[in-house]
């Protein structure tokens, strides 16, 4: 079927929806669906009703005092792994990266660029399905 694609779907993760709300409306235009959690109760929600393809983190601007992946963040980073979900975090600081390069976190996007987090995606999401396909056929 030519212009057919597979629909990946994506939970967002943050706290201020006002730094959410551009990011999901580009992973939508680009037509993933987006699901958002705002606190525990909805990551846990959409873990539970959804197969998910990936997560998407959004740090704080001030989070990077060394407690990035405390509270929500490590809440985030257990059930990814758990699940075996690929994780992207966002952030702008360069000491929460340098941090979190002890969490198994799939790819770092800088916070403020929705087309680099669309392009991770990508990459993660086709190295899954090669993966995927790799232990079907073996």
């Amino acid at each position: 079927m030519k212009g057919w694609r597979a629909v990946s779907v994506v939970l967002v993760v943050g706290v201020d929806e006002a730094l959410s709300l551009p990011l999901v409306e580009h992973l939508e235009r680009k037509g993933h669906r987006v699901l958002v959690a705002a606190d525990g109760r909805d990551v846990c929600e959409a873990v539970t009703h959804a197969t998910l393809d990936a997560v998407v983190l959004q740090l704080k601007p001030e989070v990077g005092d060394g407690r990035a992946m405390d509270g929500l963040g490590g809440f985030v980073w257990a059930l990814a792994s758990e699940h075996e979900i690929p994780l992207i975090v966002t952030t702008d600081r360069k000491r929460d990266v340098q941090r979190l390069r002890e969490w198994q976190v799939t790819a770092f996007v800088e916070r403020d660029d929705p087309t680099a987090v669309d392009v991770a995606l990508r990459q993660v999401l086709r190295h899954r399905t090669t993966r995927r396909l790799f232990r079907l056929s073996t």
